[in-house]
């Protein structure tokens, strides 16, 4: 897991946007299949990282899964990026 140095709220230089999108990078170049996507809640931050081609799941979609549907979710080629369950 990485994180972004601790600041005072709101006073880290970098959006947590770019610090997630470096985070990618630094694991996919080590080998491609050890980011299964990133999990967040909020859709703007989904947009940024679907738009730097970095997989990204909406947190929702995932809240009410089971076990196995979670993991399948996960270990699909493409992680979906959008849509809330019913």
């Amino acid at each position: 897991m990485f994180t972004r140095p601790e600041t005072p709220a709101g006073r880290h230089p970098q959006p947590a946007w770019k610090t997630k999108i470096s985070h990618a990078r630094a694991v996919t170049h080590q080998h491609r299949a050890w980011l299964r996507a990133f999990i967040d809640d909020e859709s703007a931050m989904l947009a940024k990282l679907t738009a730097a081609e970095i997989p990204a799941v909406d947190a929702h979609t995932l809240a009410g899964l089971t076990t196995t549907e979670l993991r399948t979710a996960l270990e699909a080629p493409t992680a979906p990026t959008t849509g809330r369950p019913a």
